[in-house]
């Protein structure tokens, strides 16, 4: 009975979407639960029938919807694309009806809450239908061909900072899942990299960008290395850039900026990306001279961590660090990622202890159910 009224559920749900106005409640509901239907296998083309329609409006048209909801709504094609994986086989509507127009709007839309969110999508699709996607061709170009022109435009010194983060991963899942066909446009993607990664204005991009050349390192390490040290900076590039071409940019940011990154996967990323370099990389990269420590001058006023860093870069960085080897700063790297995880996990033991010591008990109330009044009192004032 349930699924005999998936449809209609399914239905309603998408036209409370369209019509939220863009309220942010409304649209996270509607994407969660549509995720939900979607989990269910025979549901997955009921899901997708719906679903396309709704996704076309909003990449045809996405003037006439709010940010909230075009965003959410290629979010949500994402969501079915990975879930459809449950079914083995993404539903070809998905690919014919909705793909090539999903293509056209990356290449050619200046809508940003498209092109962010559309990069997740492209990904998916590389990881769930590289076969399907074989057979395609979008406006006469076959579709390796769109997918090194995506990662060409939304590289480029003209787009957002955040779109330009979106690239990032999408041109890792380029090599790593079709290196070969991409095999002559890698060493231009990765120089467009490292000419927006030199211009970079947010720690966001420069994470996204330090975590691509992190993973390519791993992956292929004599030829991320080749392209590195082979590029040749633009005349648009700023200057007083680092010596060492782009591999001497690469590893002054990285030492610059990595205790302030964040996220497991990509630290582990970073973290591995270290390890390879000290234990397989030409000497003369290890040597390159990079920023150790923040130099703290003591007769300053105090300052937070992120106010002392954008003082740094306004001073172009000198005279704010103490220089040393890459591959001293590297172990330092690598011992500090292992203090964090060592006191990460000391934590999880400690809250672990204190669960099982607490018998169920919630802050404020006693174990036979009566109220903490002291507790209660100060709730109250905190509500006040």
């Amino acid at each position: 009975e349930a699924l005999l009224r998936m449809p209609l559920v399914v239905s309603r749900v998408l036209a409370a979407l369209l019509s939220c106005g863009g309220d942010v409640m409304i649209a996270s509901e509607a994407v969660e639960t549509v995720e939900c239907v979607v989990m269910r296998p025979e549901c997955v083309d009921l899901v997708a029938d719906q679903c396309v329609p709704v996704v076309l409006a909003i990449l045809e048209h996405p003037d006439k919807y709010a940010c909230t909801q075009v965003e959410s709504v290629i979010e949500l094609l994402s969501k079915i694309i990975r879930k459809s994986a449950s079914t083995n086989k993404v539903p070809s509507i998905l690919i014919e009806g909705c793909f090539p127009t999903l293509m056209m709007a990356m290449l050619q839309s200046d809508v940003d809450d498209i092109l962010q969110p559309g990069c997740a999508v492209l990904r998916a699709y590389l990881r769930e239908a590289p076969g399907e996607l074989a057979t395609l061709a979008v406006a006469g170009r076959s579709v390796p061909a769109c997918f090194q022109e995506v990662g060409a435009r939304l590289l480029g010194p003209e787009v957002a900072d955040g779109v330009a983060a979106a690239a990032a991963p999408l041109l890792i899942q380029m090599v790593l899942r079709e290196g070969e066909v991409h095999r002559d446009a890698i060493a231009g993607l990765l120089g467009m990299a490292l000419e927006r990664l030199a211009i970079a204005q947010t720690l966001q991009l420069r994470q996204a960008l330090l975590v691509l050349f992190a993973r390519l390192l791993v992956h292929d390490l004599s030829s991320t290395l080749a392209v590195l040290q082979a590029h040749s900076w633009s005349a648009a590039a700023p200057q007083g850039l680092p010596p060492g071409g782009g591999l001497g940019l690469l590893l002054v940011l990285w030492a610059r900026e990595h205790s302030d990154l964040c996220g497991n996967y990509d630290m582990k990323v970073l973290s591995a990306a270290l390890g390879v370099l000290l234990i397989h990389a030409p000497g003369e990269a290890m040597a390159m001279a990079v920023p150790g420590q923040m130099v703290v001058d003591v007769a300053e006023a105090r300052m937070t961590r992120s106010q002392a860093r954008v003082m740094g870069r306004q001073a172009g960085g000198e005279g704010k660090w103490t220089t040393m080897p890459f591959g001293a700063k590297a172990v330092w790297l690598l011992v500090e990622a292992v203090q964090r995880e060592d006191e990460e996990a000391y934590r999880n033991h400690k809250d672990s202890e204190e669960a099982e010591d607490s018998d169920g008990d919630f802050e404020g109330s006693g174990s036979d159910g009566s109220v903490d009044e002291h507790a209660q009192g100060g709730a109250g004032q905190q509500e006040a």
